[in-house]
Order: C-alpha cells, then structure tokens, then sequence
C-alpha cells in the first residue's frame, strides 16, 4: 500500500516535465509541418516556371525560321531543370520522414502535399525527357557531319522512342508537334545522305535486256564497289537502324544474281576480274577460250572470290582491333547473313538447275568419277557458311549432290523418252526388212540379247538358235513373218534393249527407274505416234500397213522381253513384275485399227466404183457395155496399186488376205447386181459374161507375191479361193451366163453340184427367168431346181 502511494507521489511530480516535452515535440513537428507546405509549394510553383521557360525555349529553337543561338540558354535551361531535381528530392524526403499529428488531419494534410509532389515530379520528369529530345535533336547534325551515320541513327532511334510516351494534344501539344517535326525532317535527312552514300558506294554498269543471253553482252558488266570514303558497314548498321536496309539488300540481291552469278553459271568461258585500289573495288568479266562444258568446281571457285569481295565490303576497310570493332563485324555478319537470304535460294536453284543438272553423269563409268563433284560442293557450302552468307546446316547443293544416282538415273530417263520421241516421230516409210533371221524375241539368254544387238549395228543377220527338234515345236511356230517396218521402229526397239541391259548392270534404285522408263517409252508410243502420223496413217496405204507391221513387230517382241531380263533385275522386279505383256493387246489393237481403217476405205472406194456403173443392164449396148468394161479396168487398177504398194511391206498371208477381202467384196457387189437383173438377152449375156471375165482372167495376177521370202513363208502356197471366198460363186455367175439350161441342170445335180453350195434354188430360178424365153423345157428345168433340203 505503502509502496503503491509512493509511485503515484513519483508519476505526480514528473507530469509537468513529460508536458513541457511533448509540447516541445508538437510545435517542432507544426514547424516541420509548414516547412514542408512551404517547401512543396515553392518547389511547385518553381517548376511551373522552369517548365515553362523550357517550353518556351525549346518553341522557339524549332519552329522559328531564322538560326539563333541558343548554347547559353540550353546550359541555363539543363542548370534549372537539375536545380529543381534536387529540390524536388529534398522535399520529397522531408515528406517521407515528416510525422504527423493528429492522423486524420495528417492524412488530408498528407494527401495534398503528395498530390502537389507528383504534379511536381510528372513536370519534372516531363522536363527531363524534353531535355533527352533536345539534347539528341541537338547533337544529330554534328554525328551526321562526322559521317557518324549509325550514331546519328541511334540518336533518331533514341528521339522516336521519348516522343512515343508524350500526348499528342494539350496546351503543350505545339510544343510536341514542333519537336516530331524536327525529328521527321532529321530522320528524312539521314535516309536521303544514306540513300547517296549507297549509290556512290555501290555502282553498276549493266547489258541491255536483250544481251543476257549474250556472252559478249556480259562482258560489259561491271560493278565497282567505292571503298575508300566512309566505312560500309557504318552505313549499312544506319541503314538496318532505320528500316531501309532489306529494301536495298533485296534489290542488290537480285541484281548480283542476274547480272554476276548467273551469266559465270550459263557461259563457262566468262572469268571474274577483281581490280582493287585504296578508293575501291572493281568487279568485272573476261573471256576464257576453250571453256564450253561447265565444271562445277570452277564455278565455285568464281563464285567464291565474288563472294569474298563482298564480304570484305560489309566489314569495312577499318582495321583496328578494339572492342568495338569487334562488336561491329559481329554486326556486320549478321547483315551479311540477310544478304544470302536474299541471294542464296535463287544463286542454289541457278547452280542446280543450269550447272549441276547438267553435270549428272551419262554413263555408270562416269557416275563412279562424280566423288570429286561431291566433295568440291561441299567445300563450296563448308566456305559459305564460314564467311557468313548462309547459316550452319544449309546442305541444298550437297544433298542434290550426293543423290547423283537418283538425278543419274532421272537424267537417263528423261534422254531416254525424249530420244524415243524424236524416233516415233520420224519418217514411218523408211524401212528395213525383218523376219526370223533377225528376231530376237526368241532369244533366251542375255548373252544372246547383247550379241544380236551388236550383230544389227553392223548390219550382219545372227542366225537362229539350233535346237533339238525333238524337244521343241516348229522352227516357225513363234518365229516373226517377213515383212518391212519402219527404220525408227527398229530404232526404238533396239533402245528398249539397250537400256534394259545398262538396267542390269546398274544400281537397284537406277535399275527399277530404267526399267520404267522402258515401260513409258512404249506407252508414249501408243500416245504419240496415232497422232503425230494421224494424216498419213489415213491416207496413204503403205503408211498404214507399216504402221500395222511396226505395231506387230513391237507386240511381238514384248511378249519375252520381261522374260528375257528379269533374271538380272533386282527386287521386286525379278518377282514376276517385270513384264510388257499388259501392253501387247494395246499396242497390238492399235496397228490393227490402222490397218482395217485403210481396209474399210479401200472397200468404199471399190464399191463407190461399181455403184458408179448404175447396174449391169443394157451390157450389150456400145455405152453400156464401155462403162462396164471401164469399171472392170478400174476395179483392177485400184486392187493392183494396193498391190504394189503392200507387196514386200506386209507379211505374205496379211497381203493375200488384206487384198483377197477387198476382192472379195467387190466380186460380191457385181453378182448381186447382175443377180438383179429380170430380163438378160442372149446378146447381153454374151457380152456379160466377156466382161466379167475380165476379172477372172487378170485377178489372180494380184496375189503373185514377189516380195524377199523368208524360209518359213516358202512353205506357204496361197490359193485365190482360199482368200477370196466368193470367187467359185462369181465363176458359176459367168458360166451360167453362157450355159445352157441342160448344163444348169448338170451343175446343180439335184443340189449337189457345183453351183448348188454357190446359189440358192431362189437365185438360180431367177437367173433362168432371166435369161431364158417361158418354155416347157424352161418350166420344167425350174421344176428341177428345188431347195436343198438340210
């Protein structure tokens, strides 16, 4: 208790000390407190006035027209704008570290002075991003004097970058438009110095259009490269700062590929010329002699020292070893890699398509000679990447390259089609005669295949294989006949063989490529030949029957060509696959189109003739009788001039058979004229049976066949009425015409005559009536003409 009385006595006395303290506290923080009011709003409205003094000089520095001095002014301004930085800081500290009473008072009170603070540093901070404009606006026209181009582009870099955050209106909006404008107006000027110094710097005299194709043409090229001013790659960095580069690389790009690398691609006797001095560099051509067939290697290596050439302008002339200097190569590379973007896809496509294209081997002894291409486009691409035209890992030469075989064997491919092309379309009517002797589908081994083709380029016939006759069948049975085909047609044929038999000696990918070029070969025979011939094949006889023996000579050797090859074939090709039997029904149905096309023709043209008679009535007359005669002449003439011209052209049995139908149909329509007739007196019949004759005493002349014969078509006789199946009927037309009614009876002999399998009862009656008056007699040998009964 005691204790307690005592502490109370103790806080007691000491309350007047803790008031006289706190008081103390509370008036110094009052005193702080209106310090720091002071302070802000002094400060506030010191950077009203510097702001507006900054804004003011910097209006008038822009948009006045006159030049005036403003050095003085400019270091006063950047004095004041530091000045109230640092007041601002001050004040901005006093405001963290102020304590306050009261604390809602405080925290209106608090409130106020930050508002008025950030008004102030948004004024500040707005003053000092005007003073970064002007100092870089400034500072543009001494970098540009100095040829300082990339600074001078980083500083309009740096200005556009400060004027994209400022507000485009407000009372200060003409402020901010003067100073766009000035950055617009420097930004033009440094583009359009850039834009000279480019031109000076890179110069190009060119051919006209009309001399590309010229090798004399080139070698007024040039292209000279103006080192000897500022650094280009000074220039290019300014230029990629300000966006204009990509334009000028691609134009530039494409002007080094048609003008430099591709005529050093198409003419192989052009030489690159490089002449340097210390102002600059001079790129030019002269003429090699001797130089016709395009080496890839050299042509690296002329592309390669244009390319240095290039390379060495991109990193300038300058050659200290600082820093920077490093850090400018580092991006003078970088641009140089944006120039082979532009250059590399259409500089490869040249050099495939016009130089390693052509370069594919012809023949497998070449293909194994072809490493060395390999490996010079490989040190070529290794080179490009070194220097920095293309990027790591870029391989379109090497990869074309190294699938050689492939392009070999498309190359051959391509040569092999368009040579089987050129030989479809020669000259069907010049021929050589073909038969057993000269037959190679017959052949079983390759050996056999290989020795016949020599045989035939020398021109010597390899006799045919001798066989024990016991075990085969007929010397003849799968024997070609004799007959003429088209010297093309062997031509093509022969080449079928020789690529099947490089085909077997080739690699499997190359083996099956080749293999289907054969195939395509005969398959563009039946495309092209039907119709680039289509008019001569319809007109002229001897064409269409060259073109049936040329299709029949090509089916039959088909027939045993896979068979003959694919022992020596790889996978699958060897697994039954490879055939040429499909395309025989084809090939064979389009020679036989031809042929009976010309067949129907002739027909119509021979009918047309004994149309033109009108009938056979009146024979006996003077007129009459002469139109007839002419038509016999003529039937004769027509069926002797397709005589001459297939006589020694088609086979013996397709020549007697082509000519005995067209016979055949004309002996058909001149008896069913005269069978026609109602009335024949003994006059007409006699003089019918005169003209009539006429066919029977010279149509057997036509199949007199005189052409080469072969062996096995010696065994073959050909007898008229084998191939003109109605010649019997015409002869007892024209022996009925002067018998009489005894000898008609003879001949039908109760239908068991001769001329009872000729003509029916009907036929024969009305022949009678025909010719004989209406008597008894005459009744009654019509009693004895009666149809034969089954």
């Amino acid at each position: 208790m005691a204790e307690n009385l005592e502490k109370d006595n103790d806080c007691t006395t000491r309350t007047p000390n803790a008031s006289l303290v706190t008081d103390v506290l509370l008036k110094s923080a009052r005193l702080e407190k209106e310090d720091i009011n002071s302070c802000v709003k002094k400060t506030l409205q010191k950077s009203e006035e510097v702001k507006a003094r900054v804004l003011q000089a910097i209006y008038k520095e822009y948009t006045f027209d006159e030049f005036l001095d403003f050095s003085n002014s400019t270091f006063e301004m950047n004095w004041n704008v530091n000045n109230l930085l640092t007041e601002i800081q001050n004040v901005s500290g006093k405001l963290k570290n102020s304590v306050e009473g009261p604390l809602d008072a405080a925290a209106h009170e608090h409130g106020d002075l930050v508002r008025h603070l950030q008004e102030t540093e948004a004024i500040a901070e707005l003053l000092k991003r005007l003073y970064k404009i002007h100092e870089a606006l400034d500072a543009f026209p001494g970098e540009l004097n100095k040829a300082a181009y990339y600074n001078a582009a980083k500083l309009v870099q740096v200005v556009k970058e400060l004027l994209s955050d400022l507000p485009k209106a407000g009372q200060e909006g003409r402020i901010f438009i003067a100073l766009r404008d000035e950055w617009r107006r420097q930004k033009a000027q440094l583009t359009a110095t850039l834009e000279r110094v480019w031109a000076k710097s890179i110069a190009w005299t060119t051919p006209a259009t009309a001399s590309l194709d010229n090798r004399q043409g080139h070698l007024n090229t040039q292209l000279k490269l103006n080192t000897g001013g500022c650094s280009m790659s000074n220039v290019l960095q300014a230029m990629e700062a300000l966006g204009i580069l990509e334009k000028r690389l691609r134009a530039f790009g494409k002007k080094l590929v048609q003008f430099i690398f591709r005529p050093i691609i198409l003419f192989p006797s052009l030489k690159p010329q490089v002449n340097q001095t210390k102002q600059d560099v001079t790129v030019s051509f002269s003429k090699e002699s001797g130089k016709k067939i395009i080496d890839p290697g050299l042509l690296y290596s002329k592309a390669s020292e244009i390319l240095v050439v290039l390379r060495n302008l991109f990193d300038g002339t300058k050659k200290e070893e600082d820093q920077k200097t490093r850090e400018v190569n580092v991006s003078t590379a970088a641009l140089f890699a944006k120039l082979g973007e532009f250059v590399w896809p259409d500089l490869s496509e040249n050099i495939i398509t016009e130089c390693l294209k052509r370069s594919v081997p012809n023949t497998s002894a070449q293909l194994e000679k072809y490493q060395a291409v390999i490996k010079a486009t490989e040190e070529f691409e290794t080179k490009l990447v070194s220097i920095g035209l293309i990027p790591e890992g870029t391989n379109d030469l090497t990869s074309y390259v190294k699938d050689v075989g492939i392009h070999f064997g498309n190359k051959k491919c391509q040569d092999l089609l368009v040579t089987a092309r050129d030989l479809m379309k020669d000259d069907i009517h010049n021929t050589v005669l073909v038969g057993s002797s000269t037959d190679r589908a017959i052949l079983l081994s390759l050996g056999d295949v290989q020795k016949a083709l020599s045989q035939t380029k020398k021109g010597v016939k390899h006799e045919p294989l001798q066989r024990d006759p016991a075990k085969t069948l007929n010397k003849f049975t799968f024997c070609l006949p004799t007959c003429r085909i088209s010297e093309s047609t062997e031509k093509l044929m022969n080449l079928a063989y020789e690529t099947l038999i490089e085909a077997s000696q080739s690699t499997p990918q190359c083996a099956i490529q080749l293999f289907y070029s054969v195939r395509n070969m005969f398959e563009l025979y039946c495309n092209v030949v039907p119709t680039y011939h289509q008019e001569h094949l319809s007109t002229l006889p001897q064409l269409s029957a060259l073109h049936h023996n040329n299709c029949m000579y090509i089916a039959h050797h088909l027939l045993t060509l896979g068979h003959q090859f694919r022992p020596k074939l790889p996978e699958p090709l060897n697994q039954s696959v490879a055939s040429f039997v499909d395309l025989v029904p084809t090939i064979r149905q389009m020679g036989e189109k031809c042929f009976l096309e010309q067949l129907r023709k002739q027909k119509s043209n021979l009918l047309e003739v004994v149309k033109a008679t009108k009938g056979f009535a009146n024979a006996h007359e003077d007129d009459k009788g002469l139109q007839v005669e002419k038509t016999m002449k003529q039937i004769l003439h027509l069926l002797s001039n397709l005589g001459k011209v297939w006589n020694g052209i088609l086979p013996v049995d397709i020549y007697c058979q082509s000519l005995g139908a067209l016979f055949d149909d004309v002996l058909q329509s001149i008896a069913w004229e005269v069978l026609q007739l109602e009335d024949i007196s003994a006059e007409e019949a006699n003089q019918l049976h005169s003209l009539l004759s006429i066919l029977v005493q010279r149509g057997s002349e036509i199949f007199q066949n005189t052409q080469e014969e072969d062996s096995e078509s010696a065994e073959n006789t050909w007898d008229i009425c084998t191939v003109v199946p109605h010649w019997i009927r015409y002869k007892e037309l024209i022996a009925i015409l002067e018998a009489s009614l005894q000898d008609i009876v003879d001949r039908w002999a109760d239908g068991k005559g001769p001329l009872a399998h000729e003509y029916t009862a009907q036929e024969v009656r009305g022949l009678i009536r025909a010719l004989f008056q209406n008597t008894d007699r005459r009744a009654a040998v019509l009693g004895k003409i009666k149809p034969v009964q089954g």
